[in-house]
């Protein structure tokens, strides 16, 4: 698709599918997060550092931060592990306790480690002078990616007397020495003592593991890593070879080299575990366990246990260097390629480009940094956890092949890829493309979520709520980059403006209260169902009495009328802001003096709907006044209304912008915001939850009502309707979850000056005084005041 565009995997995906181009955000939101991957550069560099002491820190236990449990190479065997309980190898400790210093988790992120934040400014420096000059200024490249190598060779230039860039000259030599190194290393480890034990544990399958989902979970997800099937990363390296290249052969050998790659390390890596398992007296399957232990725990503590141990580090270490040199300048080369076509005149520049990629890398850089903090590696693990694998894979690869399959045409794609390879593809991939993916990645995607567990840091340390949440919000971002079509343009016209106004005015406008009393933000649940949303915004009256009290509490106004008892409407149970507190509520004949200014002033509310009484004029004028305003935004027909839409819709977003800032610099604003992020799961068996979310959905957009059908009557017969739906949802839900910020900023705030929990302000304000004071009557059977609860409830 790259080749036939010569575009990046957002503009590609804009010619050839422009519905489908939300995958191409989708995937450029992936390749952000592979940035991170640098990171395992930085503490490779670390260690190549250390590789040149004559005695290796990790090999034993006399250095300053090793502790009394430690355990050294000389001693690290099965017997020392088994007769104490509670020791460290040496290469564990200088892995947690001198290259990361771990916190005790998330929540302590600690001060910069200035030693990896080096490594990490060389790493940046390295990836910015092998870019700065772009792809395009190569007359040959040949590119290597993914953690095991893949080689993808473009054509040579016609310009045969062009010079090469800085970029080709790094990638010829990182994408082929790592091989040599690897061949180095696959000799080394065969000859070690108890390699072959390590061989014949890799070679030979526990075929009883086919049965764990987890098992084809993991490996789907691998795949999609592995191949960069959901990053867009070939997409925008094959854009940069002719039109008649044979990708068809390009495709073959990439996955011929990639997987023979892996199956080659393989036999490097598990010959030292092997080696590794021999010495200690235990089984392979218990040496090391997966992730980045077995990078930086297993292998330096088994190239320390052979000969001439420097040089063996050195070279592992300098492999693991290169491998990840080309990875992620390649990623990097891939975002920013994406972006310049996105924007061409403004980036393409010679001088232009430069200034690009080195903003790029410096902002990334200064971003890094928390990756390089004490507890930068729960960063790191939750990123790469959440961010790019599992979700994000099976939703961006099953929106592709759906994009291509369905919407494109499978058999125009061929054609396609007969026209410029010469060779029309097998009826396999138009099968894989239209029915087998799509199904497989489904499938996936399922199990996954049926099969969910937390992520955790060595089987011990569990993550905050706040940071699973995190992860997951994530996930639903990107899995809405992957199912939403659109462009970005003609956005701002009248009558998308309306439809704006429409979705902010009817969306935020029913309560918060749904959220509010299920425990915080559901919504997270609804993005992974069927986008509904389990929230709600809160009443206009709750909604106008707490805001009004935060207003009072931070000072706008010397005396505000809802402030105080002095007014004539008060009663002898009024308290004013000041005494009104946690103890003072605990009475039972209380009421807040902004409930009384609304109950007693604003509505003079009768005991119910038999005693209408007369009219409030006051209310009476201003209801007048809203409907002057409304005959003269309307009285010249709807298409001069959208001058009036150029205010009223753009307006409530500075002001919610603006509450956004003051909410959340409150004292105990974040107690409100854990409270709304942090959902109450066992909610979602109440089936008034989700009726009311159908409700609400159906409310918030106007599915019933018809409104949407009159102002689309208004559009041309060639409008693109299918766009306009999208941002009309998009800006719907995201007014609405950004407003439940504003909204849950104050209640915290609110709850720490009262001094309750958050999920008792609402009733502690309003509707514990009102039950309060009639509890008796209610108890006597007052249907009249029943009643009037149920209506002010």
């Amino acid at each position: 698709m790259g080749q036939y565009t010569q575009e990046g995997f957002i503009t590609s995906w804009r010619k050839m599918c422009p519905l489908a181009q939300g995958i191409g955000f989708g995937e450029l939101t992936i390749s952000l997060c592979f940035f991170i991957y640098i990171l395992i550069e930085a503490w490779a560099l670390f260690y190549l550092v250390f590789s040149f002491r004559s005695q290796l820190p990790w090999a034993s236990c006399d250095n300053t931060w090793n502790t009394a449990h430690c355990l050294g190479l000389q001693t690290f065997n099965s017997s020392n592990l088994t007769n104490q309980t509670n020791t460290t190898s040496a290469a564990i400790e200088f892995w947690e306790r001198r290259v990361l210093v771990m916190s005790g988790g998330i929540e302590e992120l600690g001060s910069v480690r200035w030693e990896l934040a080096l490594c990490l400014l060389v790493c940046w420096i390295f990836c910015y002078f092998s870019i700065w000059k772009g792809v395009r200024s190569s007359g040959k490249v040949m590119w290597k990616y993914f953690n095991s190598l893949i080689c993808l060779w473009c054509r040579e230039s016609s310009t045969t007397s062009s010079i090469i860039s800085i970029s080709f000259q790094v990638a010829y030599f990182t994408a082929t020495f790592p091989y040599v190194m690897l061949m180095v290393l696959l000799i080394r480890g065969l000859t070690l003592p108890g390699a072959w034990e390590g061989i014949y544990y890799y070679l030979y399958p526990d075929l009883n593991r086919l049965a764990n989902l987890e098992v084809w979970i993991e490996a789907g997800s691998q795949i999609c890593f592995s191949y960069s099937l959901a990053a867009g990363t070939l997409n925008v390296l094959g854009s940069f070879n002719e039109y008649n290249n044979n990708c068809y052969k390009d495709c073959f050998w990439l996955c011929l080299l990639n997987s023979g790659t892996s199956f080659v390390a393989g036999f490097v890596v598990f010959s030292v575990l092997g080696f590794m398992a021999q010495k200690q007296g235990v089984t392979v399957d218990t040496v090391v366990e997966s992730g980045p232990g077995l990078a930086f725990i297993a292998y330096p503590q088994a190239t320390a246990m052979m000969p001439l141990p420097q040089f063996w580090t050195v070279c592992f270490f300098l492999m693991l260097i290169l491998l990840t040199v080309d990875t992620h300048f390649v990623i990097v080369e891939s975002f920013i390629t994406t972006v310049s076509d996105l924007f061409p005149k403004l980036f393409r520049a010679p001088v232009r480009h430069e200034i690009f990629v080195l903003l790029i890398c410096l902002s990334s850089f200064l971003l890094h940094l928390t990756l390089v903090t004490e507890g930068g590696i729960y960063v790191f693990q939750l990123i790469d956890f959440y961010g790019s694998t599992r979700v994000c894979q099976s939703v961006i690869a099953m929106s592709e092949c759906l994009a291509v399959g369905w919407i494109f045409g499978a058999d125009y794609f061929c054609n396609i890829i007969k026209d410029m390879t010469g060779q029309r593809p097998s009826v396999y991939f138009k099968l894989c493309w239209k029915y087998i993916i799509p199904l497989l990645s489904l499938i996936s995607l399922i199990l996954y979520l049926v099969e969910y567990k937390h992520l955790k840091i060595n089987d011990r340390y569990v993550y905050p709520a706040w940071a699973y949440w995190t992860g997951m919000d994530h996930d639903s971002l990107l899995c809405s980059h992957g199912a939403t079509v659109g462009s970005w343009t003609d956005v701002l016209d009248s009558r998308n403006l309306q439809r704006g106004n429409v979705a902010l005015g009817l969306g935020t406008c029913g309560g918060f209260l749904l959220c509010y009393k299920n425990g915080g933000a559901v919504v997270c649940v609804g993005y992974l169902c069927f986008y509904w949303r389990l929230q709600s915004v809160s009443t206009p009256r709750g909604r106008i009495h707490h805001l009004l009290e935060e207003t009072v509490s931070t000072g706008t106004r010397t005396q505000l009328l809802w402030a105080s008892c002095d007014n004539t409407w008060n009663t002898a149970n009024c308290l004013g802001l000041q005494s009104f507190n946690s103890s003072t509520l605990s009475g039972n004949q209380t009421t807040p003096a902004a409930v009384e200014f609304w109950e007693r002033r604003v509505l003079v509310m009768s005991g119910g709907i038999e005693e209408l009484c007369s009219v409030r004029w006051e209310l009476a004028l201003c209801l007048l006044a809203c409907w002057v305003f409304c005959y003269f935004s309307i009285w010249k027909g709807v298409r001069s209304s959208g001058k009036v839409a150029y205010v009223t819709a753009p307006f409530p977003y500075v002001m919610l912008l603006i509450l956004l800032i003051r909410g959340l610099t409150l004292p105990g604003a974040w107690e409100g915001i854990y409270f709304y992020l942090y959902p109450d799961l066992n909610q979602l068996t109440n089936l008034e939850v989700w009726i009311e979310a159908a409700s609400q959905i159906f409310y918030s957009y106007n599915v019933a009502v018809g409104t949407l059908h009159v102002l689309g009557s208004y559009c041309d017969y060639t409008n693109n309707c299918y766009k306009d739906c999208y941002w009309l949802c998009l800006l719907n839900s995201g007014t609405s979850f950004v407003a439940g910020f504003v909204v849950f900023s104050v209640l915290g705030f609110m709850a720490q000056k009262q001094g309750v929990n958050v999920d008792n302000v609402a009733e502690s304000a309003f509707v514990h005084p009102l039950s309060s004071r009639q509890s008796s009557s209610l108890a006597g059977g007052n249907r009249k005041t029943e009643r009037r609860r149920r209506l002010l409830n």
